[in-house]
């Protein structure tokens, strides 16, 4: 359980650590853009996560508390993969192929 522990928590710290580089960098290339804007809110949920982990284990891992930092895993992720999606820009309009004879 320390291991499983310990790589949980480096795990955070890189997620942390990458979401702040993030925010930063996009808030000083292009400030007041949609995508520096969902990097702030990508890093304050990650913050949020972080809080609810270390609550978690302060309280022994009440249930109540546990089971909001899993959720908020999940919210997280769904943002993460937003954020990540609206670099790419829209998905590409389909092609129709005409076979002809």
């Amino acid at each position: 359980p320390k291991t499983v522990q310990f790589i949980h928590r480096l795990g955070a710290y890189t997620l942390f650590a990458a979401a702040l580089w993030n925010m930063l960098r996009l808030c000083r290339d292009i400030p007041g853009s949609p995508h520096a804007r969902r990097s702030v809110l990508l890093f304050v949920l990650i913050l949020i996560q972080a809080m609810l982990g270390i609550i978690t284990l302060l309280m022994h891992v009440d249930i109540h508390v546990a089971l909001a930092h899993q959720g908020m895993a999940l919210v997280v992720l769904g943002f993460a993969t937003a954020h990540w999606r609206g670099f790419i820009g829209e998905y590409s309009a389909p092609v129709a192929v005409e076979v002809r004879d």
